[in-house]
């Protein structure tokens, strides 16, 4: 008797069955399920066509079968894996264009502020020479440190106006660091650091120091200088508390300090108005007006009248 061997199944199903497993378990995403899909049906069709020659017709379908199921499967969490992605991509970019516009305000206020100071020192000062102390350049330091001393730079050459001349700027040096850790400022700016500044530079009749005073400001030798010798003094950022006297004696001739009743809300546009946009942020304090602002901001200053 005769043996009618059983029909083969084609290679092309039993590769649609396994790309299909493969697609289905995320081994092979995506391409997998496509290939079981092509695979299947194109061997299911040679099956159909093959007169009994071929089997395996439930190999194919179950291959593309998986293939199908693969694609239903992993569509839904591609899509979620995207729209994440391009979630995230948009708060990201969200959130750094909020700090760029907060960082572009400040810079905005950081110019009325300078434009306002130089206005005062063009009418209280003409003729002299301004040297401006700034802090350390440190490699790395942000984009904003360069842009904020740029634009002060620029809004008192602006302002000046000829009637007075940056001599030039002195930026603190930092030391090195220690185990790691970055320098203290107090170890950057010191009596000593301010007196070789002021001697280094002796062309400079007014000082504007843009980093306040030394921690240990009363040790400095510049108030031992004679009244003729001694530059003019204005601070920028840095504290009053102790500086009554000294702002009513003339040695310190101006101090430009945050104003304590500001209310800070960066959602707002700032004034275009020079003066508004001054007066929104800060106070600036000399001998004339010290006793009134003391008077109207209690605990400012150590002492007051």
């Amino acid at each position: 008797m005769d043996h009618q061997q059983p029909p083969r199944t084609p290679k092309m199903a039993i590769s649609s069955l396994i790309s299909g497993i493969l697609g289905l378990i995320c081994l092979l995403p995506v391409i997998g399920s496509l290939l079981a899909i092509v695979l299947g049906h194109m061997s299911h069709s040679s099956i159909k066509n093959s007169n009994g020659q071929l089997g395996g017709s439930g190999v194919a379908i179950a291959g593309f079968v998986t293939g199908y199921a693969g694609v239903v499967f992993l569509i839904p969490v591609m899509l979620i894996l995207a729209l994440s992605s391009i979630l995230s991509t948009s708060l990201g970019w969200e959130k750094k264009a909020r700090q760029t516009a907060i960082l572009d305000k400040e810079l905005r206020y950081t110019d009325a502020q300078f434009q306002y100071l130089g206005g005062y020192m063009k009418r209280k000062f003409a003729d002299h020479s301004v040297l401006l102390i700034a802090s350390p350049k440190i490699a790395g330091s942000s984009e904003y440190s360069d842009n904020r001393l740029d634009t002060i730079e620029g809004a008192l050459k602006e302002v000046f106006d000829g009637k007075l001349t940056i001599a030039g700027t002195v930026h603190l040096e930092s030391p090195e660091s220690q185990d790691g850790m970055p320098p203290m400022f107090e170890t950057m700016f010191t009596a000593e650091a301010f007196d070789e500044i002021v001697a280094d530079n002796p062309e400079a009749t007014l000082i504007l120091s843009l980093v306040g005073l030394p921690m240990n400001w009363k040790e400095m030798q510049f108030w031992q200088m004679e009244d003729a010798k001694r530059p003019k003094l204005v601070i920028t950022n840095g504290q009053v508390y102790e500086l009554y006297d000294p702002i009513i004696q003339g040695y310190v001739n101006a101090v430009v300090h945050y104003n304590p009743s500001s209310e800070y809300n960066f959602e707002e546009d700032v004034p275009s108005d020079v003066t508004e946009a001054f007066e929104k942020r800060y106070l600036l304090i000399d001998a004339d007006n010290i006793a009134k602002i003391a008077a109207e901001n209690e605990g400012m200053f150590a002492k007051s009248p």
